[in-house]
């Protein structure tokens, strides 16, 4: 998928994290490099997607603008990272930023991350919540992980509500006062353990 193709796509789109999920490997994997010749749109020029959106493109910035009146502007803000915004016709706004191994700022730092891995992290951020998206991969094992998790959100006073064993991994739910949930799932596959964290800070008081 071309990064035109993609922007088109992420436009149209109204769930925030599919959105991102298709943001974070487009975009950090090599999107964010300029497309090749036939797949570019002329900078500051607008012509029609295979989505029926219109894109837009300068120096590197993309916006489109769907028929439904939802407008994203997709920009390279440094190496490995990436941001979306999307405004509805509503005027709701969602931001969708990626980055390689820099965790955001505004991260809880009360929730550690296994240390020994390579990371990348989405956020997404509307009027109400802030979410965090953390893919992490290992070549320590999945035993190993799974123990880290255990103590970890025991230690930082994350409560542990769920855990569930399945076919691919395990999964850990967990929750901390009236504002923050989320999830890990831990597994293994080729030599190789990933943990993929999924927070949520909703805002109002704790």
């Amino acid at each position: 998928m071309s990064f035109r193709q993609y922007a088109g796509f992420a436009a149209a789109t109204t769930v925030a994290l599919f959105a991102a999920a298709f943001f974070a490997a487009s975009v950090i994997s090599g999107c964010g490099k300029a497309p090749e010749k036939k797949e570019t749109t002329p900078a500051g020029t607008t012509a029609p997607s295979e989505e029926g959106a219109a894109v837009t493109a300068e120096a590197g910035k993309i916006t489109v603008e769907t028929k439904k009146g939802e407008v994203a502007t997709i920009e390279k803000t440094g190496e490995g990272e990436a941001k979306m915004t999307v405004k509805g016709p509503g005027g709701k706004e969602t931001t969708i930023q990626t980055a390689t191994d820099k965790k955001p700022a505004d991260f809880p730092s009360d929730f550690q991350l296994y240390e020994n891995s390579k990371k990348s992290f989405v956020r997404v951020k509307d009027e109400e919540n802030v979410t965090f998206t953390v893919s992490l991969e290992t070549s320590d094992s999945e035993s190993k992980v799974k123990d880290f998790y255990q103590k970890a959100l025991s230690e930082n006073d994350y409560k542990l509500v769920t855990t569930m064993a399945m076919p691919s991994g395990t999964m850990y739910q967990f929750e901390k006062g009236k504002r923050i949930s989320g999830a890990v799932t831990i597994s293994a596959k080729g030599g190789k353990t990933t943990a993929a964290v999924s927070l949520s800070l909703q805002k109002g008081p704790k």
